[in-house]
């Protein structure tokens, strides 16, 4: 599953809300009068990405494109992961 998240299909921040969910951290219950209230997953689990990527795997590789396609793997992959066991 990670290669298929980082080579096949890689997930890369292209939209605008994609770059605004990736640095603004919210709490993790839906919001009544938010623009979309039920989507707290995304919203919570794209800063973490965002913050793991820039402060551990960017040092590493230098690309920071590519940090996020590999934090973003590997965290949804742990979940698709867990998903098939449950």
């Amino acid at each position: 599953m990670f290669v298929f998240f980082t080579r096949i299909c890689p997930i890369v921040l292209y939209d605008k809300d994609d770059w605004i969910y990736i640095g603004q951290m919210r709490i993790p219950f839906p919001q009544w009068n938010g623009w979309n209230p039920v989507k707290v997953l995304p919203e919570i689990l794209m800063p973490i990405c965002g913050y793991i990527s820039a402060y551990f795997i960017y040092p590493i590789i230098g690309n920071y494109f590519f940090s996020i396609t590999i934090t973003s793997a590997i965290i949804l992959s742990i979940f698709i992961v867990i998903l098939c066991l449950c």
